[in-house]
């Protein structure tokens, strides 16, 4: 027979099972924060530690914060610093940056003193801001224009050619509000660079055809990537933009045709009046010099006889587009379009109003400039009789 012993084991040694309970998880969205919740989950370093016995022991108080974004300073970052700064947001994408940045930029500039440098070089912040010429904004192209006129005149005319490019683009851009203040732009370049924006043949035969295509002549010129006739959203505002184009045209034909040292005003005055050597022989009655004096001189043009275009190769189906130094060249430059401007400039004389006195205006001026190339072409057909 056998007895079966039951073992009872004290409670202290009594074996419990102990199932291991998962967390539960809770799924969905997280609690919204509160309208007052400030993150605190910033680094903290320590900088300075302070040791504060307290009978066998010693508590250390460790007491600083290090901000790892901004750094807080009682002094304010020297104009060129801020000049800087306000360069590089001219390529933000906000239009109301641009602007804001423009304005300091013509703040600033306006409140240096005379003679006084600028805080950076021309030359590293102009190609930043003629870009801007071309902005969809309004409010940006008309400060940038307030700002251009704040720059230093004398140091203007050696980016003519970048300048003359963005204006140019501008006179034949898709977007009409961009067309209208083009013309702004250019007269602007005009009063400042004077001759040297009509002096190559981009300041003048090109400009000539974008006046031809900005005011709708653009019929029988053919033209790379032309537009038609701009077209405006009221009909005032396009009255008024009308005869801003046609009074820069006129300031245009002044300086590349009429020159004020250079134009006769009758045949008895045709002689240079840079030659001052000559004037003073007429005043004190030693020298009667011939009308034709100044034309068997040396030249003053660095190339005047590009137009021959003796050293080029001949080239069929191309434009060949010829310097325009002097005024000489200019007309003869000219002579191709003349007929196409004058009919334009006609039809805005049968309108009337404003727009037929500004086409007037600019007619009077162009027949004027014009003089000395119809007395060559008169010389010459008397020479060929």
């Amino acid at each position: 027979m056998i007895f079966f012993h039951h073992w009872r084991f004290p409670k202290s040694q009594s074996l419990t099972l102990r199932v291991e309970q998962k967390p539960k998880l809770k799924v969905g969205k997280a609690k919204p924060k509160a309208a007052n919740f400030t993150d605190t989950s910033f680094k903290a370093r320590c900088k300075y530690s302070h040791s504060i016995p307290s009978g066998k022991h010693t508590l250390i108080s460790r007491i600083a914060i290090v901000l790892s974004q901004q750094s807080l300073s009682t002094s304010a970052p020297a104009a060129a610093s801020q000049f800087s700064h306000h360069v590089s947001l001219l390529t933000h994408h906000s239009s109301s940056h641009r602007r804001d940045s423009l304005a300091h930029l013509t703040s600033t500039i306006r409140s240096l003193p005379i003679g006084s440098p600028l805080p950076q070089p021309l030359s590293t912040f102009l190609p930043k801001l003629l870009p801007l010429i071309l902005d969809a904004s309004s409010s940006v192209r008309s400060q940038l224009l307030g700002l251009l006129k704040a720059l230093p005149q004398e140091e203007i005319a050696a980016h003519t050619d970048r300048i003359l490019l963005f204006v140019q683009s501008a006179m034949t851009h898709l977007a009409a509000d961009i067309r209208s203040d083009s013309t702004g732009f250019l007269e602007w370049a005009l009063d400042v660079i004077g001759e040297e924006a009509v002096s190559s043949s981009l300041g003048w035969v090109k400009t000539t055809k974008c006046f031809i295509a900005l005011l709708g002549w653009e019929r029988d010129v053919k033209m790379a990537g032309g537009v038609g006739r701009a077209t405006f959203s009221k009909a005032g505002e396009e009255t008024k933009t009308i005869v801003k184009h046609l009074q820069v045209f006129s300031q245009f034909l002044t300086v590349g045709l009429l020159p004020t040292n250079d134009v006769p005003g009758s045949p008895d005055d045709a002689m240079d009046t840079e030659l001052t050597h000559y004037q003073t022989l007429i005043s004190t009655n030693l020298l009667l010099p011939n009308p034709t004096t100044p034309q068997h001189l040396i030249p003053k043009t660095s190339n005047c006889y590009a137009h021959l275009n003796l050293f080029t190769v001949a080239t069929t189906g191309t434009e060949i587009i010829g310097m325009a130094e002097d005024c000489e060249a200019r007309r003869r430059e000219l002579r191709p379009y003349v007929k196409i401007v004058e009919r334009g400039l006609e039809e805005g004389k049968k309108g009337g109003g404003l727009v037929g006195r500004a086409a007037s205006t600019a007619q009077k001026l162009l027949a004027r400039g014009m003089i000395g190339e119809a007395g060559e072409e008169e010389g010459g057909s008397d020479d060929d009789g």
